[in-house]
């Protein structure tokens, strides 16, 4: 495989070099054969115009590739940096791939009509675009965002053992910051939640590394300082040799960089990567593309720029964070396993394959070697994995601010993490009860994170895949609220192993327990729910509600099923999921199980009227077949 690489330089000062730098080495690892254009010295052929060239100068610069490109094969063009994909024209017919990073994947950042043009053509023309952030996937013009793919960013851990230099500490605890001087890089910000952190931290320092590029704003920056008397705490280097930067990550307590939507975004950002792989960790804005290299309260913590006392509150925070999870996590990042998903790509390509549209599935962290499977729509999350895999078997657990109930349940499940990997699938609580030591403790194997809006139904796409894709013989379900008798785990482990493809609890047959059921709630499932989707499957159903279940790998991938849809976001693949195995005459069965509310009034996250109407009419819905896949 031969391919051509289009990158402004494999600079490791800036994004784009980074980028271009390391994907280029761990492809060339795997046996790709690269050939390189860029601005600088490293271009194998005609330099590249730099990205800020003159319209004449982008033509002469067309013109000349066209005559060195005469009598050359490739078998496909990266195009590594936005504003090199007007050049596209002059590829033929040769497949090409467009990378955008941030601010240029919208055409209309491209400031001049002839680049805000050439830029949507070649989008449009592109064999694949991948983006390195869902964040900035968003940003793509909405006909081709369906067309797109993320990958996300990745980071060469062998950082670690490169020359490094000594550097002058002079306080503790140390933030460090780097980035280009530019408003949206949100140092004005920084500035503003550090003087409330100095408070806290009289002896704290503040080191901003980057040059200026936008003139006057370090000027601003220094009379802010002073205005507000931080002028002995804030320091500005400017410009640091490569060395020196490691140096600055190895002995600061906390990186921070807090960027701005203002003149542009920030699409991920490899710099809290970098420094997360010498342990630090990293305080990040919300809304940017480092809501993607951060997973709160793992390797860092996302705050509101804006909001002064919250960023103060992040770096406070940081200062507490645990590092070894921190190390786990990024130890994952390595761009060896990144580099996988570009290698498919190329593959695909190389067989005259499209790959527009076949980039549904949304993965925060993709594993090496596995696949994405076509059609699949998944919402975008984070993974973090706490243990091996050990079993053939995973329980899917979605949680949202369980509190004390699903630390309990978690408690009691413990004995059967030997026989089940436990699989937590969050909607972003906030209560601790996702703590990752504490999960660490309880043998839970994996915590899957909703970055996406979402309820239970994408929480449990979600799980589902992930469990598929980690190649999961059987998947348990079961609710976080400690109402199930988890006690008929080994049950619904041995139905699966004599063949059954869908096993559903139930408080209602012979053996199984309903305690303290609400009246309204007994009658709605024996009345309502369980008999409306009984007669559309014409097999009768007792507890169609019960969440405590079991599907075979052969249910989830039936061409008939299809659970990875997107119009699954509440209680419709509940729904769904209780009666599709039956309507397909797949080996279903019902177990008698426990559910026991506690005394006093309901625990629910379903309002009583528009809660209720909207589960009635999820139920009718699922009956009449509205979720059933057009085959």
């Amino acid at each position: 495989m031969h391919v051509l690489v289009l990158c402004e330089s494999l600079n490791t000062d800036n994004g784009w070099g980074q980028y271009a730098a390391a994907l280029i080495s761990v492809l060339r690892e795997q046996g790709i054969r690269i050939t390189i254009l860029s601005a600088d010295q490293m271009s194998t052929g005609p330099r590249l115009p730099s990205v800020h060239s003159s319209r004449w100068t982008w033509f002469w610069a067309c013109l000349c590739l066209w005559v060195w490109l005469r009598g050359r094969s490739f078998d496909l063009v990266h195009v590594m940096v936005e504003p090199y994909a007007y050049l596209s024209p002059i590829f033929g017919k040769c497949p090409f791939l467009i990378t955008v990073h941030g601010t240029y994947a919208d055409p209309g950042a491209h400031a001049l009509a002839w680049r805000e043009r050439a830029f949507a053509r070649a989008l449009q023309h592109a064999t694949a675009i991948v983006a390195v952030s869902h964040y900035t996937q968003l940003v793509l013009p909405k006909e081709v965002q369906e067309r797109s793919q993320v990958i996300l960013n990745g980071v060469q851990l062998k950082i670690l053992d490169e020359p490094w230099q000594t550097v002058d500490k002079h306080n503790s605890p140390l933030v460090v910051s780097v980035g280009a001087l530019k408003d949206r890089k949100g140092f004005t910000e920084l500035l503003a939640g550090f003087a409330l952190f100095v408070r806290a931290h009289p002896s704290a320092e503040l080191v901003i590394i980057g040059e200026e590029q936008q003139p006057g704003l370090r000027e601003t920056l220094s009379l802010a300082t002073r205005k507000q008397g931080m002028e002995s705490r804030v320091r500005f280097l400017g410009h640091v040799s490569r060395a020196e930067l490691l140096g600055w990550y190895r002995v600061c307590d906390v990186f921070a960089l807090t960027p701005i939507s203002k003149g542009g975004f920030e699409g991920f950002g490899l710099v809290y990567l970098e420094a997360n792989v010498f342990g630090k960790p990293c305080v990040g804005s919300r809304n940017s593309g480092a809501a993607e290299a951060i997973v709160d309260g793992v390797n860092g913590y996302l705050v509101d720029p804006q909001d002064p006392e919250n960023v103060a509150r992040g770096l406070e925070r940081a200062l507490t964070l645990p590092e070894a999870p921190l190390r786990q996590w990024i130890a994952q990042q390595d761009w060896r396993a990144r580099a996988t998903p570009y290698r498919v790509l190329y593959e695909k390509a190389m067989r005259g394959r499209s790959l527009n549209g076949e980039a549904n599935v949304l993965e925060s962290m993709p594993e090496p070697g596995i696949l994405k499977e076509e059609g699949w729509q998944l919402p975008r999350y984070t993974t973090l994995e706490l243990h091996e895999k050990k079993s053939r078997y995973g329980i899917c657990i979605p949680v949202m601010n369980e509190g004390e109930k699903i630390r309990k349940q978690l408690e009691d499940m413990r004995p059967f993490s030997d026989m089940v990997d436990i699989i937590m699938a969050d909607w972003g609580s906030t209560d601790g009860s996702m703590d990752p030591n504490f999960l660490r403790q309880q043998n839970v194997r994996t915590l899957l994170t909703l970055v996406d809006k979402g309820r239970q139904g994408t929480q449990l796409r979600m799980a589902f895949a992930y469990a598929l894709k980690q190649g999961y013989e059987g998947i348990l379900q079961v609710d976080g609220n400690h109402k199930d008798g988890i006690e008929a785990i080994p049950e619904f482990i041995k139905e699966l192993q004599e063949g059954y493809d869908y096993v559903q609890g139930s408080r209602f047959i012979k053996g199984g327990q309903a305690v303290n059921t609400p009246v309204i709630r007994w009658f709605a499932v024996r009345f309502l729910a369980s008999p409306i989707l009984s007669l559309s499957c014409r097999h009768w159903c007792t507890d169609v509600t019960n969440g405590f279940r079991a599907f075979s790998r052969k249910c989830l991938l039936h061409s008939g099923v299809q659970p990875f849809r997107s119009i699954f976001v509440r209680y419709e693949l509940i729904m769904y999921l209780a009666m599709r195995a039956r309507q397909l005459g797949l080996r279903t069965k019902e177990i008698p199980v426990r559910r026991a509310y506690p005394p006093g009034k309901v625990p629910t996250k379903i309002s009583f009227l528009r809660g209720s109407s909207d589960l009635l009419t999820t139920i009718i819905k699922a009956a009449l077949g509205v979720y059933n896949p057009k085959v």
